[in-house]
């Protein structure tokens, strides 16, 4: 067993599971000591939305992660995204400022464990085939350098739905910002 943590962004416990999945699939779980789980997703809009992907991700991890959870806020995001109401505003550029500022947001929380520890950076999304994997590497390289971990989660999409959805627990139709959500609705 390896001396390395693996400090991981989730977006939600759908990904979460999927990203497990792989882990164990690719005989990688054991490849970590320890296993921090960050979830942020400021983006998730409505707040009725929000609770219901926080409720199912508190019920997946009780008990079996260590997980930051940070509150919800829905206008620090505008700050980065523009207004997203008019899907005709939306640019694939919005995923990557999104990216940008949930990675960032983790590098921060856990900066003093990673003083600690030897450890590494990852993200749930890239348990989800609607992610752009090369654009969403290149911001993540770009915050984490040598230290982001890719795991090529999508492999697993089939298998890990598959055991999210046998839990009976709350499964979202879109990332969560406006500009999917208009796209979905």
């Amino acid at each position: 067993m390896s001396c390395k943590s693996l400090i991981l962004h989730s977006c939600c416990a759908w990904c979460l599971t999927g990203y497990l999945t792989a882990l164990l699939e690719e005989n990688l779980y054991d490849d970590f000591s320890r296993i921090y789980v960050f979830w942020y997703n400021p983006n998730i809009h409505p707040y009725g939305e929000y609770r219901k992907r926080l409720k199912s991700f508190m019920e997946f991890t009780s008990g079996c992660l260590e997980k930051i959870v940070d509150p919800y806020r829905a206008k620090r995001i505008s700050i980065v995204v523009h207004d997203l109401w008019e899907v005709e505003k939306f640019s694939p550029l919005d995923c990557a400022r999104c990216w940008n500022l949930r990675l960032l947001k983790m590098k921060e929380v856990f900066s003093y464990i990673d003083s600690l520890e030897d450890a590494l950076y990852s993200t749930t999304l890239l348990f989800s085939p609607y992610q752009r994997h090369g654009e969403l590497m290149k911001v993540a390289l770009d915050i984490f350098g040598d230290k982001f971990y890719y795991l090529n989660a999508r492999k697993y999409w089939k298998e890990g739905t598959k055991r999210y959805s046998e839990l009976g627990l709350y499964m979202q139709r879109w990332c969560g910002c406006v500009g999917s959500a208009k796209r979905k609705i």
